[in-house]
């Protein structure tokens, strides 16, 4: 298959081959090559690599090793289309979906003291580098153990008795005030988070995600979409408008945009079988006519 990139995919492609040697350098890997058949994309992003590897710079990537140690594979996500509409659970992801993140600062709709902006970045937070990748629970129980540390040591620099314990404090101060900020800050950002995940009733979606994706059933997964569809009442084109819902006796708002990922998720499992659910579904859809 013959590709002719455009400059805008030529240049998020090398982006790509840029990042991929760099942290093969970094690792001091000299990988052995796949990539995926079908994709025109992964070839040319395998074939750059292999050319700056194996052929412009090998002195630089010959790190004494068998061939075949490691091997690194190159996959296309278009190929993936149902893990971009799945509702993400990991710290760094809900960041990025939830809140938005541009240049390392988020912005904080909810906050209710006058911090609107935080600086978010793995290289100069060690409690975000060590969770960025933990689940929405672990994630919880992170920040409670932060706090609950950061607590102990207030106490302790309250208790100044002597020289001492004077001189103690003055020594910690420093990463005391640089651990009050931390705290402060993963606070404000997980409670920030709670709050429009429950404005945006998330998880109740998400668990309709999880039976449309992974279970067995059809008719119980079209029926917790078609719940979730039921009562929108908001016209055609209105996105970000929200929608009530009643489910199982709570009152929550369902937004169009996750009404709409629902009903793809479910064409996408179940659109091959040639049935009415999925005109049904086409029919409801918050976006219907846009689709």
């Amino acid at each position: 298959m013959n590709y002719s990139p455009s400059d805008k995919s030529l240049r998020a492609t090398d982006r790509v081959v840029e990042g991929i040697s760099s942290l093969l350098l970094s690792l001091k890997w000299k990988p052995a090559i796949r990539f995926q058949r079908s994709s025109s994309r992964c070839r040319h992003v395998a074939e750059e690599i292999h050319r700056l590897a194996y052929i412009q710079e090998p002195g630089l990537f010959d790190f004494r090793q068998n061939v075949g140690d490691y091997q690194l594979i190159v996959l296309d996500r278009m190929e993936d289309p149902v893990t971009p509409l799945l509702s993400q659970w990991t710290y760094q992801a809900m960041v990025h979906e939830i809140l938005g993140i541009k240049n390392n600062k988020v912005q904080l709709r909810h906050s209710l003291n006058d911090e609107k902006e935080i600086v978010l970045a793995s290289s100069n937070d060690s409690f975000y580098q060590e969770n960025m990748f933990s689940n929405y629970g672990d994630l919880g129980l992170a920040v409670k153990q932060l706090v609950d540390n950061f607590q102990a040591i207030s106490k302790m620099n309250k208790q100044i008795e002597s020289i001492d314990d004077m001189h103690r404090f003055i020594e910690s101060f420093p990463e005391f005030r640089h651990q009050s900020g931390s705290v402060a800050k993963h606070v404000n950002l997980i409670s920030e988070l709670s709050k429009i995940i429950n404005e945006k009733s998330l998880m109740t979606v998400s668990r309709a995600e999880q039976e449309v994706v992974c279970g067995s059933d059809r008719v119980l997964a079209f029926d917790l979409v078609m719940d979730l569809l039921a009562d929108n009442k908001v016209e055609s084109g209105d996105y970000f408008s929200s929608s009530n819902e009643k489910i199982n006796g709570h009152f929550c708002q369902i937004l169009p945009f996750e009404c709409l990922k629902l009903a793809l998720l479910f064409i996408l499992r179940y659109g091959g079988h040639g049935n009415k659910q999925v005109s049904i579904l086409v029919y409801k859809s918050p976006c219907e006519g846009h689709v």
